[in-house]
């Protein structure tokens, strides 16, 4: 992730929106680069792509198309229902004053969408880069089937884009830093980059 923020001029890779925007496909299948190689997996009559370095080893292969894997690494969502920082509430808890606003616009990086600019970050070892999430690592032509992010305050009702907490009640976290942790369901709701709701150890969406 770092080397693509360094091809890019810090930019990392969106995530959020539709169709081919997620992380997964910038880094390997979309743009064909050489960050890490993607190779597809058996399951579904869509073709769904995946590799083992952005897959959590504990998950199984997928066998119908946009299958809740509980396989993906996903980084924090960018809401496309609004521009502003509160129409996509990330004012929630205050986090456009611990952690600023970094979710700026990129021309030519193949997405309409916004991308992640480090240099505009606040505490980089709070903010999460990606953490173990919901939903399925996959490859398609419309959105939905690449999912690869979560939201920190989902709070409707069956949602598919949690935070997981799949191994023994924790979730493994990466921050913008380049440090790791594995946080249980009071670390993820009380750190500083507060996660509200998401998927519990039994695998049900709920508050934490």
């Amino acid at each position: 992730m770092a080397l693509y923020a360094t091809d890019h001029g810090d930019f990392y890779p969106y995530s959020g929106g539709s169709g081919f925007s997620y992380w997964p496909n910038f880094l390997g299948h979309y743009t064909k680069t050489s960050y890490f190689p993607m190779v597809s997996v058996n399951g579904g009559s869509t073709t769904q792509y995946g590799a083992k370095v952005i897959s959590c080893p504990s998950a199984a292969t997928p066998v119908i198309d946009d299958e809740y894997g509980s396989r993906a690494y996903g980084m924090v969502a960018f809401s496309a229902y609004g521009a502003s920082a509160g129409a996509r509430r990330w004012t929630t808890n205050n986090n456009h004053l611990l952690f600023g606003d970094p979710w700026v616009s990129a021309p030519g990086l193949n997405s309409p969408g916004d991308y992640i600019k480090s240099t505009k970050m606040k505490q980089m070892s709070e903010f999460i880069l990606f953490a173990d999430s919901s939903f399925a690592i996959t490859h398609a032509t419309y959105a939905g089937q690449d999912r690869c992010y979560f939201f920190l305050h989902a709070d409707w009702a069956s949602s598919s884009y949690g935070l997981s907490l799949r191994h023994s009640g924790r979730a493994n976290m990466a921050f913008y830093d380049g440090h790791a942790a594995s946080r249980n369901q009071a670390g993820v709701k009380g750190g500083v980059m507060k996660v509200l709701y998401g998927i519990s150890a039994e695998g049900l969406f709920r508050e934490f």
